[in-house]
């Protein structure tokens, strides 16, 4: 009984992801241009900070994914003016997949048989 279990909840996740990446895919250009917003911030990071290439990005991605380690801070007023457009950029990127995985999550639930359906079979 557990086995079916796992294998019912395997299918159902299976079912989500295919709607995931799916939905993903139609907002492929905006994901890829947040990324890239993320990047240029980076390496403008790096001019205005005067700090390594990686750090600068390390930076950028920490800022913009609301994470915020809080080991890297910016000291001059353009790198932390930076640092908020980055914290915006990430928030609409955060938003965006969190949007992308409860509408996936509703298309799957929604294809998937109740288990009424299943039982009956």
């Amino acid at each position: 009984m557990k086995a079916i279990l796992k294998i019912l909840r395997l299918r159902e996740f299976l079912s989500f992801s295919r709607e995931f990446f799916f939905i993903a895919s139609q907002i492929r250009g905006v994901l890829l241009a947040l990324v890239l917003l993320i990047g240029i911030g980076g390496w403008i990071l790096t001019k205005v900070e005067a700090t390594a290439f990686w750090d600068g990005q390390y930076l950028a991605f920490v800022t913009a994914l609301t994470i915020g380690y809080g080991d890297f801070a910016p000291v001059e007023p353009l790198g932390k003016i930076i640092c908020i457009a980055l914290g915006v950029v990430g928030m609409i990127w955060v938003g965006l997949i969190v949007g992308v995985a409860s509408v996936a999550l509703k298309r799957s639930v929604q294809r998937a048989p109740t288990r009424k359906d299943e039982s009956d079979d």
